[in-house]
């Protein structure tokens, strides 16, 4: 299911990258890359902790070396924390134009803006995208301790019945 709706994505993002083609920030004849800023999608958003989140977002690259390069995810999380990874790993449909795709594995605290950006074979920045990722809670029972059952586990020593209200 995952897959068929990562399929759907890039088709629409295809379309969005042919329709914005003429309209893009990217000077005409510059070799910088232009990644569109109106594609970018993350999926799936919200997302669980400790998975894979694809990222799709439609670019531009006259000569075409943007595939050689380098992209920069930039998160920047509700505590205005922020991190920085570089990906290598990438998938590209288009030569001149297209889009890319990646995977970022999150986790419990990774909620917040991620900021991307290219990073060409030969040095040149792309202008900055992003997109909004939340994280779901942890769920119940991921820990160890954690129990749900006919009795709630409320530490490890006191159980208390379904009927018990704590104050």
């Amino acid at each position: 299911m995952r897959a068929w709706s990562v399929g759907v994505l890039t088709v629409a993002l295809l379309a969005a990258v042919v329709a914005c083609a003429g309209k893009s920030g990217a000077t005409h004849g510059s070799l910088t890359p232009y990644l569109y800023p109106e594609t970018i999608q993350i999926s799936p958003n919200p997302a669980d902790p400790d998975t894979d989140v694809t990222f799709l977002v439609g670019w531009k690259d006259i000569d075409g070396d943007i595939k050689q390069g380098t992209i920069r995810v930039r998160l920047v999380d509700d505590f205005d924390e922020s991190s920085t990874i570089s990906i290598k790993n990438l998938q590209f449909r288009g030569d001149t134009a297209g889009v890319l795709t990646f995977a970022v594995t999150i986790h419990d605290g990774d909620q917040g803006t991620y900021y991307v950006t290219a990073v060409d074979a030969a040095g040149r920045v792309s202008n900055e995208v992003d997109q909004y990722l939340l994280v779901n809670a942890p769920h119940p029972g991921a820990d160890d301790d954690a129990t749900v059952d006919d009795d709630t586990m409320v530490d490890d020593d006191t159980v208390v019945d379904d009927d018990t209200t704590l104050n």
